[in-house]
C-alpha cells in the first residue's frame, strides 16, 4: 500500500522524525527507515527495544507519530502514486483479482481506501496485525493468497521496499520492484522478477 499505491512514504518519513525528536531520540532515523521499511508497527517496537533497550518510550513515540500522520493527512489527503489508479481499472476491466496486503494496521488500510475511493477495487484486504510475523516473512502474502482462493505461485507482489521483497520471493510469487524512498540494494536483485521505474509502466506486463 504504502510506497506503492499511496505516496505516502514521506508522510511516514517525516513522521518518524518528528516523533523521534519529541521523545528526545538520538539515534540516526535515516539509518533506522532503512531498516524498518515495509514492517508492522509490533515489529518495529521489537526493533526498537532491540537496539534501544526495553525502556525505550516506543508506545509513546508511536502515539506522537500516529498524530502527525492523523494531521497530514486531514490537511493535505492521501496522495496517489502516478499509474496506480490505471493499473488498478485495468485489473478490474481484466477480470484479475487485487488484494492490499500491507504492513501497516487495518483502521489505517480502510482510511486510506475510503479516502481515496479505491475500496472498491480489492478482493480481500490483508493487515500487518493478522500474521505473527511481518515482512520478510512470508505469511501476509501466503495469507493473501489463501483468501483469494488461488496458489501462491500465481500471484504477482507488487513492492517499493527490500522486506516486501523478500517476503513476496520466500512466498513464491513473481515479485515486481517499484523503488520508493528506500535505495535499491544489489543483493535484493536477485528476488526480483521485474524491475519497474514506476507504476505506470506497470500496465506492459498486463499486455496481451
Amino acid at each position: 500500500m504504502d510506497g506503492t499505491l499511496f505516496d505516502t512514504e514521506r508522510i511516514y518519513y517525516r513522521a518518524w522524525v518528528g516523533a523521534a525528536e519529541a521523545i528526545g531520540f538520538s539515534g540516526d532515523m535515516d539509518a533506522v527507515m532503512q531498516d524498518i521499511f515495509g514492517v508492522s508497527e509490533s515489529d518495529i517496537g521489537v526493533y526498537f527495544r532491540r537496539n534501544y533497550g526495553e525502556a525505550f518510550p516506543y508506545e509513546r513515540m508511536l502515539e506522537i507519530r500516529a498524530g502527525l500522520i492523523r494531521a497530514e493527512i486531514e490537511q493535505n489527503g492521501v496522495p496517489l502514486k502516478a499509474g496506480a489508479m490505471e493499473i488498478l481499472r485495468l485489473l478490474k476491466k481484466r477480470g484479475i483479482a487485487a488484494a492490499v496486503v500491507s504492513s501497516a494496521p487495518r483502521f489505517r488500510i480502510d482510511d486510506f481506501l475510503r479516502r481515496t475511493r479505491l475500496d472498491g477495487f480489492f478482493s480481500c484486504i490483508v493487515s500487518g496485525e493478522r500474521v505473527a510475523k511481518s515482512k520478510p516473512a512470508p505469511d501476509i502474502f501466503l495469507l493473501a493468497a489463501r483468501e483469494l482462493g488461488v496458489e501462491a505461485s500465481s500471484c504477482m507482489v507488487v513492492e517499493d521496499s527490500h522486506n516486501g521483497v523478500l517476503a513476496g520471493a520466500r512466498a513464491g510469487m513473481e515479485v515486481v520492484l517499484i523503488p520508493d524512498l528506500q535505495p535499491v540494494s544489489d543483493a535484493i536483485m536477485p528476488y526480483v522478477t521485474h524491475f519497474l521505474p514506476s507504476m505506470t509502466d506497470l500496465a506492459r506486463l498486463f499486455d496481451p
